[in-house]
């Protein structure tokens, strides 16, 4: 199951006003005034790490309909996904822009927070999506975030004993963010029949799914060091219950181990739904 990463920038909303959300001039009266003070006040600047596809990509196509402004950022030119995105949600409030980041670099992702800075004004969500190529990285992150989120938090809140921290423009808070198993690339790529039939089968979800899930989630959560899980203990027990004690058929994967491939769509050749 994929883990991730992601913080809560609470650095006020002083960009928000300013001329990059500026409201148009072609609406002078009052009420359309407040009418737009009202979205810039709800606009949210979000930073999304290898949102290019999969999951990522899912969270900025339901971010940009609820009128967010989006940056996503991959290790390739993410300019096919970003004009998909802008094409779907023409005409709304919500924004989308890209550029090509390597995670594992660091001046790579301060070239990315710079981006982000001059495009959203104000980054309130930095979801750390990206995931290692190869499940040794994968599996040793995966394991190891919790205990960065914990250290993180602590960092932020009571410091670092015997070192001088660098106070951060805002309040920042971090929190982990899991969205379990999904249907991507990563998911995929060189699994088994086996695999696919469980748990793929049983607890695998679709991007669209996930973010429809856990997009409100994640802008509803305050506090600091909190989890956000798609796959909720009592959502794992139903899908065992179905599976087991009702017998019920996965609705993506056949009795061979084959994704069940839904009319219109169209599918990478192991299987993966494309998105654009």
């Amino acid at each position: 199951m994929l883990l991730t990463a992601f913080a809560h920038l609470s650095l006020g909303l002083a960009a928000l006003s300013g001329s990059s959300l500026r409201a148009p001039a072609s609406m002078p009266s009052s009420s359309s005034r407040a009418a737009v003070s009202s979205i810039e006040m709800s606009t949210r600047g979000v930073v999304i790490t290898g949102g290019a596809g999969g999951v990522g990509y899912a969270y900025a196509d339901v971010l940009m309909r609820e009128g967010h402004w989006v940056v996503i950022c991959d290790i390739k030119d993410p300019d096919v996904a970003v004009q998909a995105l802008r094409q779907k949600h023409e005409g709304g409030i919500g924004k989308v822009f890209g550029t090509v980041c390597d995670v594992s670099s660091s001046e790579s992702v301060e070239a990315l927070g710079q981006f982000a800075k001059e495009n959203l004004g104000t980054i309130h969500y930095w979801i750390n999506n990206a995931g290692t190529p190869g499940y040794a990285a994968y599996g040793a992150t995966k394991r190891g975030l919790p205990q960065l989120t914990d250290s993180l938090v602590k960092e932020l809140t009571v410091g670092v004993p015997g070192f001088e921290v660098e106070k951060p423009a805002g309040t920042v808070n971090c929190h982990t963010l899991s969205p379990g198993m999904v249907f991507t690339q990563l998911l995929l790529d060189d699994s088994t029949p086996e695999l696919r039939k469980f748990p793929f089968g049983v607890l695998a979800a679709q991007p669209d799914e996930v973010a429809e899930d856990l997009v409100p989630k994640i802008l509803a959560t305050s506090g600091n060091g909190k989890a956000v899980d798609f796959l909720t203990t009592d959502k794992v027990l139903k899908k065992f219950f179905g599976k087991f004690i009702l017998g019920e058929k996965s609705q993506y994967i056949d009795d061979d181990g084959n994704v069940i491939k839904m009319p219109g769509q169209q599918y990478e050749d192991n299987g993966v739904a494309k998105q654009y």
